[in-house]
């Protein structure tokens, strides 16, 4: 089985402590103090996610069981990979369906980080600088699906 689909997402959920304020030793007489991470490329608005996917599904019969994994990308002025997987149960056969399906995708986006550096004996700054971070915000969708038949 194969699907493909576009969707609107309100924001990208890059959030979490990330260990910001922490002490970190740089070499024998400099620590740094972390800050925060800053995402300027991660889509902040609204975004538009488009992915292919593929699975197996199980044979007629009362039950249905959908497996789907697949990849595709975020866009919202830079594109963003995403990959996502999904379990679905629902009923099967003539007449009107249920379907309800977990997706759960991932993704990938990059930042830098200042770190201030200070002297580690007598705590006097020494200046600031900068470090690449990547962040992998994950997001779950619960899809709960009627499906009715139109007519043959």
């Amino acid at each position: 089985m194969t699907r493909g689909d576009a969707q609107l997402l309100h924001a990208l959920p890059i959030s979490g402590c990330d260990l910001i304020g922490r002490t970190r030793p740089i070499d024998a007489t400099t620590d740094a103090i972390v800050g925060s991470p800053d995402y300027a490329n991660a889509p902040q608005h609204t975004l538009v996610s488009t992915v292919a996917r593929i699975g197996a599904e199980t044979p007629s019969g009362r039950l249905r069981v959908r497996a789907l994994v697949g990849g595709g990308a975020l866009r919202d002025g830079h594109a963003l990979p995403v990959g996502v997987a999904s379990l679905g149960v629902g009923t099967q056969g003539p007449g009107t369906r249920i379907h309800v399906e977990w997706e759960h995708a991932v993704s990938r986006v990059s930042g830098r980080r200042t770190l201030f550096l200070y002297e580690s004996r007598t705590a006097i700054p020494l200046g600031r600088t900068t470090e690449s971070v990547r962040g992998t915000p994950q997001w779950s969708t619960l899809r709960m699906l009627l499906e009715i038949p139109l007519g043959r």
